[in-house]
């Protein structure tokens, strides 16, 4: 297994966007949008696409329960601060 992949690698951009979702959930109740991002961001709408993908399929995003078509950030502050720690360390370590 190759460790320090670039594909692997998480973009400085995911962890403003978990941010991002977790405030608009304990602020708003609401659901995190590419569209947000883009704006909040200053993302365009490739890299806001990919970013909310990679959330998605790293399974930081849940369904709302009031439109499960939409998608809310389901981690906290805490966890958030241990996956930025974590990907620190994965840089310092290369």
């Amino acid at each position: 297994e190759q460790r320090g992949n670039d594909k692997d690698k998480i973009p400085p951009e995911l962890f403003d966007a978990l941010q991002l979702g977790i405030e608009l959930r304990e602020e708003q109740d609401a659901p995190i949008s590419i569209s947000f991002m883009q704006r909040r961001l200053g993302l365009g709408w490739p890299k806001a696409a990919k970013i909310y993908d990679k959330m998605d399929l790293m399974g930081y995003l849940t369904p709302d329960e009031h439109d499960p078509k939409k998608k809310k950030v389901n981690i906290t502050y805490e966890e958030l601060e241990e996956l930025r720690a974590s990907a620190q360390n994965e840089d310092d370590d290369e």
